[in-house]
């Protein structure tokens, strides 16, 4: 600064003549080239940081959690709109953001494809097993219909029965009779619950 200004009052200043001029240009050209190559380092160790992030979230995006990889992403891309980086650089980390965006996008898209197929499947199948269990448990109740019918049946028969003997043997019936109907009862509620919890999974309403 001294020799560039004149320090008496009123001065106009003075010029730098000969060697004084180069040694000041010389001088302010050396400050500037450090300056600049420490603010090159320093971008090229932000690029380098940024890169192995962007090179693991492009991982995961193409094999790993797509969900997590968008988070990820959005997490980048944040890092890198503060990050202090040359114009191509910041050009080459936004683009493999973008690409891996996608990616994860398309994976997501596929993945809930996936699972409206599967559910889809999944449904078809509960319906086929609720058609055949609705037609068991109609023929249960036919079942269980029939022995009650019968057992009334046999009450009558014991009511006549002419003998002794005749009548014991109505009641080992009438024993008979009644394990059947136990049986087909628990098998028709075991059949409704049945029917009732799978109508509730696949979101059908009882009529």
């Amino acid at each position: 600064r001294n020799l560039l200004a004149n320090p008496a009052a009123g001065s106009p200043g003075q010029l730098l003549i000969g060697p004084d001029r180069r040694a000041c240009w010389d001088r302010w050209r050396a400050a500037r080239d450090t300056l600049r190559k420490r603010h090159g380092g320093r971008q090229e160790e932000a690029h380098h940081e940024l890169t192995l992030r962007v090179v693991e979230v492009v991982g995961l995006a193409t094999e790993g959690d797509p969900f997590q990889a968008t988070q990820r992403i959005k997490e980048l891309q944040a890092q890198l709109g503060k990050a202090d980086l040359r114009r191509g650089q910041f050009e080459e980390l936004r683009k493999r953001l973008s690409a891996a965006w996608q990616q994860a996008q398309g994976r997501l898209v596929e993945q809930r494809h996936e699972r409206t197929r599967q559910r889809s499947e999944w449904r078809a199948r509960m319906g086929q097993h609720l058609s055949r269990w609705q037609q068991t448990l109609e023929q249960r109740r036919g079942q269980l219909a029939h022995l009650v019918e019968q057992a009334g049946k046999l009450i009558e028969m014991e009511g006549r029965a002419r003998s002794e003997d005749f009548a014991e043997q109505v009641r080992q019936w009438q024993a008979a009779t009644a394990e059947k109907r136990r049986r087909a009862e628990e098998s028709i509620a075991e059949l409704e619950q049945r029917i009732r919890d799978t109508e509730h999974r696949i979101g059908r309403r009882h009529p």
